[in-house]
């Protein structure tokens, strides 16, 4: 079959309405992880692991809390220039602010936390989830999920203040939590820290 001026048009017209109804940014460029982001992220977590897995002492992790100042100073300044972008951005973010201490610092890291869910980022319902009870706990008030375990010296790891009857086990679920009976057994196995 010959295609005719007439019909060469429509298949064209064709074409070109069935790629822009598809997605928008079908043929855009995905958006970038900012490095620098990620190098904070990954210094933050490193040091951690660091320490858990060694002999830290008081000291180690109040030099880790100067550190932890410094790079939450740096990522505050790259986020009021616009630095985050990606999901893993925003994620990394709120890991990192989820160290800071303080109940403002608490509330930017659940902030963070959902804006990387709401960007496609999943994994990031558990740090939602997690940034929310320490900034509850931060403010007086009994964590929801359960993700939060402290110790006093000699005594033994509490969830304390937890109020276990507002959620359900499949709302924690939903935020990668586990459940109640999970939580208890992992609390019986943790040793002071």
């Amino acid at each position: 079959m010959k295609l005719t001026n007439g019909r060469r048009l429509l298949c064209f017209i064709v074409i070109m309405t069935m790629l822009s109804t598809g997605k928008q940014n079908s043929f855009a460029s995905p958006i970038q992880d900012n490095p620098q982001i990620t190098n904070i992220f990954q210094a933050d977590q490193d040091e951690r692991t660091t320490l858990l897995h060694g002999k830290a002492t008081a000291a180690d992790w109040a030099k880790l809390a100067k550190r932890d100042e410094a790079r939450r100073a740096t990522l505050n300044t790259l986020m009021k220039h616009g630095a985050l972008h990606s999901a893993a951005d925003y994620a990394h973010a709120a890991m990192v602010y989820q160290h800071a201490e303080t109940s403002d610092g608490y509330l930017l890291a659940h902030c963070l936390a959902m804006t990387a869910v709401s960007l496609g980022d999943e994994n990031a319902r558990w740090l939602e989830a997690a940034t929310l009870d320490r900034y509850l706990q931060e403010i007086g008030q009994p964590q929801i999920f359960g993700t939060q375990f402290t110790a006093a010296p000699g005594k033994d790891v509490t969830q304390a203040p937890y109020n276990r009857a507002l959620l359900t086990d499949e709302n924690r679920a939903a935020f990668n939590v586990p459940s109640l009976a999970a939580q208890e057994l992992k609390r019986k196995t943790l040793k002071p820290f």
